[in-house]
């Protein structure tokens, strides 16, 4: 039966597998661990890469793309006011941006590259609207930096390096998983 399973796992290819909380899977898309006979002893993960379509790519490139737009609408929208009071409310929008944009892009590709390129569109839109001078009059600066701007840094820097390090984690996890599952097998063979 198992040898009839792995048959047609090879047969068929790898497969993608989304990643599944719910159920404990920890094993993020793009990687399937079927399940190989060795010296028909025991069965064994094996990690197969699948390779990322380029309508993945295309959609993580969209993500990197509507960072950077949500960069330029929340510097601009900063020195938003309520009567006197500034309200810097385009902060909330990039903290939930850049906290869901390298989950996205990993769920899509199942590489850290690909979950940290929003991040890097965000900072680098951001950190040149703050330091780009107006063309129109010398010296003056494109946006007003203050105390709103370092806070669209420091949520932004901060959600940011939540999501990758959570990321991050799960991935490490994940490799020391196939590892120790490889490791058992390996010392096990003649």
């Amino acid at each position: 039966m198992t040898e009839e399973l792995d048959q047609t796992r090879r047969a068929s290819g790898p497969e993608r597998v989304p990643r599944d909380f719910e159920h404990g899977n920890c094993e993020p898309a793009g990687l399937v661990q079927p399940a190989v006979a060795v010296d028909n002893q025991e069965l064994v993960p094996v990690r197969t890469a699948v390779r990322v379509s380029a309508r993945d790519w295309a959609a993580v490139a969209f993500l990197c793309l509507v960072t950077a737009a949500l960069s330029v609408e929340a510097v601009f929208f900063l020195p938003m006011r309520i009567r006197s009071v500034p309200v810097p409310l385009s902060v909330l929008p990039v903290a939930a941006m850049v906290a869901v944009a390298p989950r996205a892009a990993y769920r899509l590709t199942g590489r850290m590259s690909a979950a940290v390129a929003p991040l890097i569109c965000w900072f680098v839109t951001t950190a040149w609207l703050g330091l780009t001078r107006s063309g129109l009059y010398a010296g003056v600066p494109l946006v007003i930096t203050g105390w709103r701007f370092l806070l669209l840094l420091g949520v932004g820097a901060l959600a940011g390096a939540s999501s990758v390090g959570l990321l991050w984690g799960d991935h490490l996890r994940v490799a020391d998983n196939l590892r120790a599952g490889g490791a058992s097998a390996s010392t096990d063979q003649p």
